[in-house]
């Protein structure tokens, strides 16, 4: 497989790409690798995933909403996957979204929501009632999570002390301050998430772009612990206090899915057979089952499911 490297400036900000997956509008694999103040725009906006989509949220082992782009109507649809029957269908619209800022959605108490414009809206899809509502707040880059069912958890790059900075949101609007995640400088595949009141975030530090580590920001002490990983391209989520992750290897040409101690310690967990492509950072873990949104390296995108046990 061939090696790219991408870089483009776009102001002062640069964008780094390496030889790991990710599908991003039709190229080969690639892992993105971005300074945190990175706002993709219109690089990395719906117009390039207009037949992808994006698996946003999970509600159960059978069900699972995902989030994709109609061209033709300009709308942002939120799709049902049934993995029962192996069917989706349309089942809502999240109105006015036109842009998702650093494929940062969350799904969380039944809701989808999304990061938009200039970092300064949050969508609010209400899965039960399909009902969409907008939420202002100060200029922001990712989403973590929801703290509590009215605070959001976020993060920001400030430009000026170079630091990646956490903070509460509230869904009124305004942001406080919690602290900053010691010495993390980039951020991998958009990997940012908030589980047990901790902030989990794939990225480097300062040195070799190529050494990623696993940034876990508790929000009760403001303190970070770092966990240096060798098998990391995108982190699914926490199992009996594993950190759960892919990693493409590229002599095999497989997807594998590893098990991360807090201590570092990885194991194998094993292949997702036929895996070959990941779109747009598709990857979540719920209960004990692995979803990712990808493709056999073809046309045609599926939900591929990989139980961790």
């Amino acid at each position: 497989m061939k090696r790219y490297v991408l870089l483009i400036a776009l102001a002062s900000l640069m964008l780094f790409s390496s030889c790991q997956k990710i599908n991003l509008f039709g190229h080969k694999r690639r892992s993105l690798l971005f300074r945190t103040d990175m706002r993709m725009f219109d690089l990395f906006t719906n117009k390039f995933s207009d037949s992808t989509g994006i698996v946003d949220s999970i509600n159960d082992n059978v069900d699972c909403y995902y989030i994709k782009w109609d061209e033709s109507n300009r709308k942002e649809l939120v799709m049902r996957y049934n993995t029962q029957s192996n069917s989706n269908k349309v089942y809502g619209v999240i109105k006015g979204l036109e842009m998702i800022l650093n494929f940062s959605e969350i799904y969380s108490d039944s809701s989808i929501y999304v990061l938009s414009g200039q970092g300064d809206q949050i969508y609010k899809f209400d899965i039960p009632s399909k009902q969409t509502s907008i939420i202002h707040i100060p200029s922001m880059n990712f989403i973590a999570g929801l703290y509590d069912k009215n605070t959001f958890v976020t993060l920001k790059w400030n430009d000026d002390s170079k630091q990646e900075e956490v903070y509460f949101v509230n869904n009124q609007g305004s942001a406080t301050l919690i602290g900053t995640i010691d010495s993390l400088q980039a951020i991998a595949n958009a990997q940012v998430s908030l589980w047990d009141k901790k902030v989990y975030v794939l990225g480097i530090g300062t040195g070799n772009i190529e050494e990623k580590q696993i940034y876990i920001f508790d929000v009760k002490s403001k303190k970070t612990q770092i966990i240096h990983v060798k098998h990391a391209d995108f982190i699914a989520g926490l199992y009996h206090g594993n950190i759960i992750t892919l990693c493409w290897n590229k002599a095999e040409d497989n997807e594998h899915v590893y098990s991360i101690a807090p201590d570092g310690k990885e194991t194998d967990l094993g292949v997702i057979d036929g895996l070959k492509l990941i779109v747009n950072a598709a990857v979540t873990l719920v209960q004990n089952r692995v979803f990712v949104l990808g493709s056999n390296g073809g046309e045609t995108k599926r939900i591929y499911v990989f139980d961790v046990d």
